[in-house]
């Protein structure tokens, strides 16, 4: 193993109730021996450059066992001295001066849950103000990088331009969208979310020749050529809230709601004490089916992905259309049809850049 990415999935409990939320709500929370256990076998397994997440439900509930754990990571880092990269994925709602401190001090990367301007609808009533005032203090701080993640549904796709245009005037350099993948999108909706990246994708045009920027994650790199590859388990593993181990947290949540699959046990890499005891036959086991995630092996009802002419341009992630239709690797055909939209967009996009 040589792990480039590991995440501490803290807690199942979370104080945002989320209208998209794709997460079954639980009790589960990890203790901090859990984590220390985690860390203690998986150290030498760490790439030099390893980033180390902070994920829930929402972390922050949890901020005293985060403190801990990255304390510990750095009081037995001090011989190998490896290059940690600490992250973190919150609603910004318990984010308080004592909190941005310390992450500040260990340089975290933070990723801000934020609608925009639905906000006050699809995450929580109320909210939108004070994550702004929360996201103008984080900008005024050293050593924290922000990354605004936005999710629009069916409902709230209409506004997805306008939203994004409203982050980044209010100074948000990096600005991330997500569609949500529990809702149907039919083709009234289709049609908008279309209009709606064309004027994205319009306005970045006019950004990038007045100032050179692309703020916005999903057309800054230019359309990558080969087949996508699903690294969870080979590069990464997640430590879930119950003490047990997967290859990526979208993985767990998709089991977490499907415990009765007949690919549950083959994706699961078990608790993390009988890892530990057998790591070595059941990672092996384990990642044989991980290493089956690739688009060539995605099929949609229409074709097998490997017999499409496309292939080499897609990459669609297999929990991501799992949470749709299923199964891991089935792509109904309104995401199949939705991400080629958004490939041609893109492209276009780069050609006028260049």
């Amino acid at each position: 193993m040589v792990l480039k990415d590991i995440t501490v999935y803290l807690t199942e409990k979370c104080n945002f109730h989320c209208s998209y939320c794709y997460q079954k709500r639980g009790k589960n929370t990890l203790d901090f021996s859990q984590i220390k256990s985690f860390f203690d076998f998986f150290y030498p397994y760490l790439d030099d450059e390893c980033y180390v997440c902070f994920y829930g439900g929402e972390p922050l509930l949890y901020f005293d066992k985060l403190r801990q754990s990255v304390d510990y990571l750095q009081s037995i880092n001090n011989i190998q001295k490896k290059n940690f990269i600490y992250t973190i994925t919150t609603n910004g709602s318990l984010l308080n001066r004592s909190i941005l401190a310390y992450l500040q001090k260990n340089r975290f990367h933070i990723t801000l849950s934020f609608d925009g301007l639905n906000q006050d609808t699809t995450r929580q009533p109320g909210t939108s103000t004070k994550i702004l005032s929360k996201i103008k203090e984080i900008l005024k701080l050293p050593g924290i990088q922000l990354e605004i993640s936005s999710v629009f549904t069916p409902e709230t796709i209409n506004s997805l331009f306008k939203s994004i245009q409203y982050i980044i005037a209010r100074g948000a350099t990096d600005v991330n969208y997500y569609l949500s993948m529990i809702h149907y999108w039919n083709d009234t909706t289709f049609k908008i979310l279309r209009t709606q990246l064309q004027d994205l994708s319009d306005f970045l045009i006019t950004l990038n020749k007045r100032n050179g920027s692309i703020p916005v994650q999903n057309f800054r790199n230019k359309p990558r050529i080969g087949m996508s590859v699903c690294t969870a388990g080979q590069d990464r593993l997640v430590l879930a809230p119950d003490g047990t181990l997967w290859g990526c947290f979208l993985i767990r949540d998709y089991f977490t709601y499907h415990d009765d699959h007949e690919d549950f046990n083959n994706f699961s890499f078990g608790d993390l004490d009988s890892f530990i005891r057998s790591h070595g036959s059941t990672y092996s086991k384990i990642l044989r089916n991980h290493r089956r995630l690739r688009q060539e092996n995605y099929f949609t009802p229409q074709i097998l992905c490997r017999d499409c002419s496309e292939k080499l341009e897609c990459s669609i992630c297999p929990a991501d259309a799992a949470f749709t239709s299923s199964f891991l690797g089935y792509i109904p055909d309104y995401l199949c049809q939705l991400y080629k939209m958004m490939r041609k967009i893109k492209k276009t996009f780069w050609e006028k850049i260049e």
